[in-house]
């Protein structure tokens, strides 16, 4: 909880600034803006593993997606129709219900109607949980890409040959 005090702000300014960015950009082209959306999506995961700045952070994301633009592009593409597939599984029983109550002309006081209703809703608002699978592949690929381009847990592992488990007292 205390992680979450201390980001909460800056991640909420990371994301307002990263939609005025991206939108403004999709304003004056739409190509460009659509490739500098995709450099934006690594932009809070960078500010909160790194602790830099929100420039720095665009510099940051765009240096770990180049060489993997399309990559990412994919990636964030897949996982965004997994979780418009997730969320339209939990939405269909409330399609239903609504198809149902105006075929049949169901009167709104109805207890039964109501209930259905409510549970739907309910359903419908956990597809809002569904967006943090998007947030888990983003942090996945930053860690895979900043591995892979700066290989810092491999460099640690390196570091570590030799010493045994008891912190190199053999």
């Amino acid at each position: 909880w205390g992680a979450v005090k201390r980001d909460f702000w800056m991640i909420v300014f990371t994301n307002i600034g990263s939609f005025f960015v991206v939108f403004f950009s999709l304003l004056l082209f739409v190509i460009p803006g659509v490739c500098l959306g995709i450099v934006i999506a690594l932009v809070p995961m960078v500010r909160v593993q790194e602790r830099i700045g929100f420039f720095a952070s665009v510099r940051r994301s765009a240096k770990l997606v180049s060489g993997s633009w399309w990559f990412t592009l994919g990636l964030l593409f897949l996982v965004a129709i997994i979780v418009g597939m997730m969320g339209s599984v939990l939405a269909l029983p409330s399609a239903g219900v609504t198809f149902l109550a105006v075929l049949h002309s169901i009167d709104a006081s109805n207890y039964l109607f109501k209930g259905l209703f409510i549970i739907t809703g309910m359903l419908q608002q956990l597809t809002s949980i569904f967006s943090t699978v998007i947030f888990i592949a983003i942090g996945f690929h930053y860690f895979s890409q900043a591995e892979k381009k700066e290989g810092h847990g491999l460099l640690r592992k390196v570091e570590g040959i030799g010493q045994g488990r008891d912190g190199g007292r053999e």
